[in-house]
């Protein structure tokens, strides 16, 4: 199984050892970077259709992710690594899946994208700026009063991570006031 293994996003070099996307593989029994490299794909039309390839079979992997897993979690964080040519799709994945999934699901999510910005960063946390106000406010929203310790927890380790403009927004959508200082 895809996720039988923890695995450990510590900082230093990674090396990860070859794995395979379940929803891919069923596809086509190669792996998920061999599938979704950018430079195999020459046309437009098959461009669009690797594009549409990474958000359906991460949607389907994601769809593991119904409860608090770091397991899931690192896995789906080691898959977006390898798919970061193809980052703005994997973000509206994820997005999309913290504004679907039943209120008792989207923190699970949230901490996917914790995940990805904090351990891949680059395009990921430039993309995920722009909607985090917005996709915590709507979990917080939803949120039972653990939860919504929980998110707020959360938002103060992004100070760093995310601009200070996206952290007063952040703050101000979850009622965390200012930004926490040390």
């Amino acid at each position: 199984s895809l996720f039988h293994d923890s695995l450990s996003l510590g900082s230093g070099p990674r090396r990860y050892p070859h794995r395979e996307s379940g929803a891919a593989a069923s596809r086509s029994g190669l792996p998920v970077s061999a599938i979704f490299k950018g430079s195999a794909f020459g046309s437009t039309a098959e461009m669009a259709e690797a594009e549409e390839e990474v958000a359906a079979s991460y949607a389907a992997e994601l769809e593991e992710l119904t409860f608090n897993s770091k397991p899931i979690i690192n896995s789906l964080t080691m898959i977006a690594e390898e798919l970061l040519p193809h980052a703005s799709v994997l973000v509206k994945v994820i997005e999309d899946k913290i504004r679907s999934a039943p209120a008792d699901q989207k923190l699970p999510t949230v901490y996917l994208m914790d995940s990805i910005v904090k351990n891949i960063g680059g395009a990921y946390k430039q993309q995920f700026a722009a909607s985090v106000p917005e996709l915590l406010g709507a979990t917080y929203d939803v949120a039972t009063p653990k939860v919504m310790t929980s998110l707020k927890n959360l938002a103060k380790t992004w100070d760093g991570i995310f601009p200070a403009d996206v952290m007063q927004r952040v703050n101000a959508r979850i009622g965390g006031g200012a930004a926490a200082a040390g």
